[in-house]
C-alpha cells in the first residue's frame, strides 16, 4: 500500500564544515566499535528530522574510505532515504519481508562509489511484525557477509517499537540530539532504556539547531 509523504527537507550538500564533522563522527565510530560489529543503528529519543541526513552522511563518510556500506531505511511510516538519495518512492524492506524467500532485493545503487540503499518500502501499518521474522535475522546475517558496515536509520526510540526492534538486531547504536529540541529528560530515558536491554550505545552524535 503506497502513501503520501511530504518532502524531506534537506539535502546531501556538504560545506567543508559539515565534511569535517562527519568524518569527525566517523572516525569516532570507528575507534567505539570493535572488529567484528557490523550493524548499526542511528536512532533519537524524539522526533528528529536531521537524523536521517546524518545517517546518509555517516554511510557516505564510510563509502568514500573505501568501505562498502549498506544504509536501510527502517523508519517505514515516515521514510527519507529514498528521497535523499532520489530513489524514487520504489520497493524496499517491508515489500521484501510480506513477500519472503525468493523475492528480488530491492537494494539501490547510489551515486556514492560503494553506498547502497534500501528503502523503506511500502507502508506497513504493522511493520514490527515484520521485523521480528525469522527471515529477517537470516537477512542481516547475509548482508553482514557481503558489506564492511549495515547502518539502519531508525524510529524515534520512546514512541516507535520498531526502533526497539531493530536496535536489538544490531551490534549497536548511536543517538542523536539535537540542540534546543531534544529534551534532557527524553535523552535520560532513552539511554537508560538502551542499557537495561543491554544494548551496546557507542554515543551520542550532536545534531546543532541551526
Amino acid at each position: 500500500m503506497s502513501f503520501k509523504q511530504k518532502k524531506y527537507p534537506f539535502s546531501l550538500y556538504q560545506d567543508a564544515k559539515t565534511i569535517n564533522q562527519t568524518n569527525m563522527i566517523r572516525k569516532n565510530v570507528e575507534v567505539l566499535l570493535n572488529s567484528e560489529a557490523k550493524c548499526l543503528t542511528i536512532t533519537s529519543a524524539e522526533v528528529n528530522d536531521k537524523k536521517p541526513l546524518i545517517t546518509a552522511k555517516l554511510g557516505i563518510s564510510f563509502a568514500e574510505q573505501g568501505k562498502n556500506v549498506l544504509l536501510i531505511d527502517g523508519n517505514v511510516h515516515c521514510p527519507s532515504l529514498h528521497q535523499l538519495f532520489d530513489l524514487g518512492s520504489s520497493e524496499g524492506l517491508t515489500d521484501l519481508l510480506v513477500n519472503g524467500k525468493g523475492r528480488h532485493v530491492p537494494i539501490k545503487q547510489t551515486s556514492y562509489k560503494g553506498l547502497d540503499v534500501l528503502p523503506a518500502g511500502s507502508h506497513f501499518r504493522n511493520a514490527s511484525t515484520l521485523f521480528v521474522s525469522k527471515y529477517f535475522d537470516e537477512l542481516i546475517e547475509k548482508w553482514k557477509e557481503e558489506y564492511d558496515l549495515i547502518l539502519f536509520e531508525t524510529p524515534q526510540f520512546l514512541e516507535e517499537t520498531d526502533s526497539h526492534i531493530l536496535t536489538a538486531k544490531c551490534d549497536a547504536t548511536m543517538l542523536v540530539v539535537e540542540e534546543r529540541k531534544t529534551k534532557a529528560d527524553a535523552v535520560v530515558k532513552t539511554k537508560n532504556m538502551l542499557e537495561k536491554a543491554r544494548i551496546h550505545v557507542l554515543g551520542v552524535i550532536w545534531s546543532p539547531s541551526h
